[in-house]
């Protein structure tokens, strides 16, 4: 019951956004909007709390923006979507990032840049 919550406040904000836009219609980019803001704001509160092991918030920001580039080069370079989890290590490695791909996954997919197809599988939603 708590997920329906989670989806109806999702679904307000993403309405919000799209009225920000002066658009009576919610895009995918105002979802991403939305998930990116409430990403970020758990994280802050996260650092705010003492978790001292999370990267801080614009480092995390700048290498979630550096691995989502890298991986649409490399999705448009292949001409496929589909990933498996250790090609996105290399890809993240590639971006520069040599610790916490785990996590930026992980996030990404939060912030539907990527689905999890399966078992260590993974689509990159095109831009």
């Amino acid at each position: 019951m708590r997920w329906n919550m989670q989806l109806l406040g999702l679904i307000g904000l993403s309405e919000a956004r799209a009225r920000l836009d002066l658009s009576s219609v919610v895009t995918p980019l105002h979802v991403r909007d939305v998930i990116a803001v409430l990403t970020e704001s758990i994280a802050q509160t996260r650092i705010g709390t003492g978790h001292t092991d999370a990267p801080s918030s614009s480092s995390k920001s700048s290498q979630l923006q550096s691995f989502v580039k890298m991986m649409q080069m490399r999705s448009a370079a292949l001409g496929r979507r589909i990933f498996e989890y250790e090609e996105l290590k290399e890809i993240g490695t590639r971006a520069g990032i040599m610790t916490g791909i785990a996590k930026l996954v992980e996030i990404a997919n939060m912030g539907g840049y990527l689905l999890k197809k399966g078992v260590n599988m993974y689509e990159v939603v095109p831009d």
